[in-house]
């Protein structure tokens, strides 16, 4: 009798072992993006803008931060946000998400600010310096030509990339 008995018991931990398996898998795979983040996770980019995965906030690949996500396509996801840089619409989610950009110097960005570009095949503005504990952009480079200040406080002075 104790043969089958431990044959079951074995059974039914591997069961519960794989069960347990596939709904990790389940849950790491059915939402790390932008439409499954909440305000205050983190974001890197995979592939694109709309193809994000949210990682730890003190990780270095962190790009963007999330203000905040509403069940709303129309825009107004930044209304109330005045860190907000942009927000990205999911229609077939028929979510909005509010983000700002984490640069680090040295990164570059599109003339709009919609999103990072590639310094050495896009032009934009690149991020000259970060001045951390201040609203004052007296710190900036001469050569700042777009200056975001935002209220944790820090100032982002970026100038034209590629310089002409």
């Amino acid at each position: 009798m104790r043969g089958p008995v431990m044959k079951t018991a074995r059974r039914g931990v591997v069961m519960a072992f794989l069960l347990g398996l596939v709904l990790t898998l389940a849950a790491c795979s059915s939402g790390a993006g932008p439409t499954t983040a909440v305000a205050g996770d983190c974001l890197v980019e995979a592939s694109s803008a709309d193809d994000m995965n949210v990682v730890e906030c003190a990780d270095g690949e962190a790009k963007w931060s999330v203000l905040a996500v509403a069940d709303t396509i129309d825009g107004t996801v930044c209304a109330d946000q005045p860190d907000g840089d942009i927000y990205l619409t999911f229609e077939d989610d028929g979510k909005s998400v509010c983000l700002r950009l984490l640069g680090a110097v040295g990164d570059c960005a599109w003339t709009d600010f919609s999103g990072l570009a590639d310094c050495e095949e896009d032009s934009g503005y690149q991020l000259a310096a970060i001045l951390e504990d201040t609203d004052d952009e007296a710190g900036c480079p001469a050569e700042t030509e777009q200056v975001r200040v935002y209220s944790d406080p820090s100032v982002y002075c970026w100038i034209r990339w590629p310089a002409s």
